[in-house]
């Protein structure tokens, strides 16, 4: 995996991460084994080193990051713990028109008009797992497709507690929290429903790898799930 890292951690069509969170969830693999293994290679082989520092900064700086969050922030799943400018901007959108609203079933159902959000949430469904930039995706278009932010961060954990493996984790709300409410980044271009909160598109994501390979390959797993028994 790590020769490849560099190249393959974006594109969900291929699988290119790691897929240790379950496993460092559940207390099957500890970040220091891991750390240390991988450290053993690069010294063997030098030209990984800039793969080792990638994975590592998700890792250990990221993963750290959300621990710390969720140990020392209260409010770590609701709406409370976005910074002041992401209050602020959020306040200002809080009444903007959603062109659509789904429910919590639907949402659960993958029944949306976009296919490759519906894929995501297919993926989480049947392999209780998500790549980590449909799962930023995934969570943006919650906030989209809900009446406010808080009712979305509420769909989102429901949802990611539900279904992933490496659910009910830091990384998760950590995740969540930033996608929904701009925690630990930036603001950006105020737009509707989002505010100065980062903004993505289904078309400008689909252009960032082989969506369409990913569509069809979680299609393909949801239409195997829905054929009758043979025995």
């Amino acid at each position: 995996m790590l020769a490849s890292y560099d190249e393959q951690r974006n594109h969900p069509e291929t699988d290119g991460t790691s897929m240790l969170s379950p496993y460092l969830h559940f207390g099957h693999l500890g970040p220091l084994t891991i750390a240390l293994t991988i450290d053993a290679v690069v010294k063997k082989q030098p030209a990984l080193k800039a793969a080792r520092d990638s994975y590592f900064n998700e890792l250990i700086a990221w993963r750290e990051l959300a621990v710390n969050f969720v140990k020392y922030s209260k409010d770590y799943d609701n709406p409370k713990c976005a910074e002041n400018w992401a209050k602020l901007s959020i306040a200002e959108h809080a009444k903007d028109e959603r062109e659509h609203l789904y429910t919590l079933k639907q949402l659960e159902n993958a029944e949306t008009y976009d296919p490759l959000w519906n894929a995501a949430q297919q993926q989480m469904v049947h392999f209780g797992w998500m790549h980590n930039i449909m799962r930023m995706y995934w969570a943006k278009k919650i906030l989209e497709w809900t009446p406010d932010v808080a009712t979305a961060m509420q769909y989102a954990i429901y949802l990611n507690d539900k279904y992933f493996l490496d659910g009910r984790d830091p990384n998760g709300y950590a995740g969540i929290a930033w996608s929904m409410v701009g925690k630990f980044d930036r603001p950006w271009f105020d737009r509707p429903i989002f505010g100065k909160v980062r903004y993505m598109s289904g078309a400008s994501t689909g252009r960032k790898f082989n969506s369409k390979l990913y569509i069809r390959q979680m299609q393909a797993l949801a239409d195997a799930e829905e054929q009758p028994a043979l025995f």
